[in-house]
């Protein structure tokens, strides 16, 4: 935007209060202005005030501030004069610039620091898991099953991970894993990956995508308050196979600069935890049954595995809640956020949504306490 013309009136007024008062800054201060705006009047009206009289003649008398590149005067035998001025607006002082931009990202809040509060227990690591969110869809309500959509959504997360913060003590480590369908869709089609089916989802696919980053922002900033570290993983679902990527970008991006947060952005379908005697592994569930899952995870990651006595394996998909032993691996299956749809209840799924939380001893005894609550 160009600077705003400067009458020789206003140009003249500024250089008298720098005189006055001795510097820009006290003189700012007086008339109550910015020193970077006085000091971009003071810069224009040495160039205004000092160009030959007749140049200052033709500004005043066609009422412009504008230093002209050129002009023309012309006499008549009267003795009158006319002007011809050749104007172009001056490019904005870096200062106003500045200026500009600092009124307009006033009111953006740094991120807070958040304090820790009570002393956390050393060795522990709680897992926070969300599965199967499908932020967008929406759900009628109906005989067996209850409505769902983004408002609903949101409001089970929230009040789920809240709850659960509340149930698992302060502890050194928070592992924070969303693991996969995190949106219902995977872009503006709102189809399904592999069959092309037509999904009903609310809102556009941007819109949705930013809601599940501020969700996954907030359940981060609760759980600093009440452990050292906050780890963050998101695995791909068969519902929106690209999302984490973007999410997990976001959210590297906001944490940046604090030392407690790591995003996991290792691209991959299997999400790896592994510290002192414990391994965790998460994979979204779909494609390859659990118990064959757990052979491949054994080889693929033998290295961690091998050094771990205690070993834990997480999937979703299914929106139910399971567990069983597969390879010598205790292996859990996340309930859904999402309710169950009318295509779940004529396949007589039952709509257990929940989300899931656990406290693990990476040094002593592995998983010691399990939560699940109902949405």
């Amino acid at each position: 935007m160009p600077t705003p013309p400067l009458s020789p009136e206003l140009a003249q007024s500024a250089l008298d209060a720098v005189k006055e008062h001795g510097t820009v800054t006290k003189a700012a201060k007086a008339l109550g202005l910015a020193r970077e705006t006085l000091n971009s009047r003071v810069t224009r009206a040495s160039k205004i005030l000092g160009q030959d009289p007749a140049i200052q003649a033709a500004m005043k008398a066609l009422g412009t501030g504008m230093v002209p590149k050129t002009a023309w005067l012309k006499t008549t035998p009267a003795g009158d004069i006319s002007y011809s001025l050749q104007l172009a607006p001056e490019p904005a002082a870096p200062e106003a610039v500045a200026e500009r931009i600092v009124a307009l990202l006033g009111g953006v809040l740094a991120i807070p620091e958040i304090i820790l509060g009570n002393r956390p227990r050393e060795n522990i690591v709680n897992l926070f898991a969300n599965s199967d969110f499908h932020l967008g869809a929406v759900i009628s309500e109906g005989k067996g099953h209850r409505a769902y959509n983004r408002e609903i959504a949101v409001k089970r997360v929230k009040e789920g991970f809240g709850e659960l913060h509340g149930s698992l003590s302060p502890a050194d480590t928070a592992l924070i894993l969303d693991n996969g369908d995190r949106l219902h869709a995977n872009d503006d089609r709102d189809v399904t990956v592999r069959s092309l089916h037509k999904l009903k989802v609310e809102g556009s696919h941007g819109e949705n995508l930013l809601l599940g980053i501020e969700v996954a922002i907030w359940q981060i900033e609760m759980a600093l308050t009440t452990h050292a570290e906050v780890i963050y993983e998101s695995n791909p679902g068969n519902h929106d196979p690209n999302i984490p990527q973007p999410v997990l970008i976001a959210l590297g991006q906001r944490y940046a600069n604090n030392p407690r947060v790591t995003i996991n952005g290792q691209e991959s379908h299997y999400g790896i935890f592994q510290r002192g005697r414990l391994f965790i592994c998460s994979h979204h569930g779909h494609g390859v049954k659990p118990e064959k899952m757990a052979e491949n995870i054994k080889h693929t990651f033998r290295a961690l595995y091998g050094v771990s006595d205690f070993h834990y394996f997480y999937t979703g998909h299914l929106h139910s809640s399971k567990s069983d032993t597969f390879a010598g691996m205790h292996w859990r299956q996340f309930p859904s956020i999402v309710s169950t749809t009318q295509y779940e209840e004529v396949m007589s799924f039952v709509d257990t949504s929940g989300i899931y939380g656990a406290s693990f001893d990476t040094a002593k005894r592995g998983r010691f306490k399990e939560v699940e609550l109902l949405l």
